[in-house]
């Protein structure tokens, strides 16, 4: 497993089965729905190597008819211990603690249905990977989005947008406070498409993969992939793996373009179902 960084952005992380904050129309006969999901899971190692490592998320959602609201978010969050790096050579040498992952993002959508299969939304993005080089990332963003199948065991949609950014950005990985230094606006359309497939009985894979090309910045170009391979151990309880990958073109400072991140998670899903109608 490699990780350097990850993005949904979010944008980029999931709360829950699925790979997107989308939401197909609801069940035949019920007026309102809402949802409650969180996700865990970590590392833990000690003796020559000591480091752990945590990741939780959550989402709540509420529909009522051809309205709905949904809240996000993410926490990342890593440590190890390691030898002074000029002390390397010495098996004795004290070690010192630095932080390998910190990540966070909350979001904010809302989304008006119309015509079974369309929707149209608005969402607010905060979001923070000093890994990746983003100090602060905050980020409206507009568009439509299209459920282009809907059958018992597969959909599949897209998502049409655009997206404006402000980030502030850490340039140098080594450095402390004089580290963040640029400021700017980077902003862009934006298409994701997804798919959510149903194996069998208890397994689920849901994959989705967006990409943006900056307006203002000719070379800016991002993706971002979110897969997620989901065992439904019992009611409102999963075990999960999620592999996310994200590709900028114009990586921050000296960092590689290219990141991903491979999770095994614990997920807890619960619905209530509004009142029917008459």
């Amino acid at each position: 497993m490699r990780r350097t960084a990850l993005a949904l952005a979010m944008l980029l992380l999931p709360a829950s089965a699925r790979a997107q904050d989308t939401a197909p129309p609801i069940a035949e006969g019920n007026t309102d729905q809402t949802r409650l999901a969180g996700q865990l899971g970590g590392t833990w190692s000690s003796g020559n190597s000591k480091s752990y490592s945590t990741n939780f998320q959550a989402r709540v959602s509420h529909r009522r008819g051809d309205e709905q609201l949904m809240w996000s978010g993410a926490l990342n969050y890593g440590h190890a211990t390691a030898p002074k790096l000029d002390d390397s050579g010495d098996p004795d040498a004290e070690e010192h603690r630095f932080k390998t992952d910190s990540l966070y993002y909350t979001r904010l959508r809302y989304d008006h249905f119309f015509l079974e299969k369309n929707a149209v939304f608005l969402a607010a993005l905060a979001f923070r990977d000093t890994s990746s080089g983003f100090r602060a990332r905050y980020s409206p963003y507009l568009g439509y989005q299209r459920t282009l199948v809907a059958v018992e065991s597969f959909e599949a949609w897209v998502d049409v947008g655009y997206r404006a950014a402000h980030e502030i950005l850490w340039l140098d990985r080594r450095a402390r406070a004089d580290g963040f230094a640029e400021r700017r606006w980077v902003h862009g359309p934006l298409v994701t498409l997804g798919i959510e497939l149903k194996l069998n009985d208890t397994l689920d894979l849901d994959i989705s993969v967006e990409g943006q090309q900056a307006v203002n910045r000719e070379k800016d170009f991002r993706v971002y992939s979110i897969t997620n391979l989901t065992n439904h151990v019992g009611k409102g309880f999963s075990l999960g793996m999620n592999f996310n990958v994200r590709y900028l073109h114009e990586p921050i400072g000296d960092r590689s373009p290219l990141d991903t991140q491979l999770q095994l998670v614990a997920l807890l899903d619960h619905t209530i179902e509004g009142a029917k109608k008459k």
